[in-house]
């Protein structure tokens, strides 16, 4: 239902999209049939790029809830290439 959602929204619904990204992103990491961390991480990276243009702290802490969700499962490659994006993005914010 997710996928279908943010297919609804387009480019100039930015935040909403990037929302619905983390939401998607964190029920992929969830354990279930659903868990596929791959996803996980690829829909948590372009939640970052589209946060990237946006200047809300929700969407800045969303992304930080996907860290901590994902962190256990950095040994993952597409989940440690997320972390280590996310951590830049975080960081940028915090100088901001």
């Amino acid at each position: 239902m997710l996928d279908e959602g943010i297919s609804v929204f387009d480019e100039s619904f930015v935040r909403d999209r990037q929302l619905h990204l983390t939401y998607l992103s964190e029920a992929r990491a969830q354990p279930g049939k659903q868990r596929d961390l791959d996803a996980a991480a690829g829909h948590g990276l372009t939640a970052i790029q589209l946060a990237e243009s946006l200047e809300s702290h929700l969407s800045v802490g969303r992304i930080h809830e996907l860290c901590r969700l994902l962190t256990p499962d950095a040994d993952v490659p597409a989940v440690a290439e997320f972390l280590e994006r996310a951590k830049g993005f975080m960081e940028e914010r915090m100088q901001a």
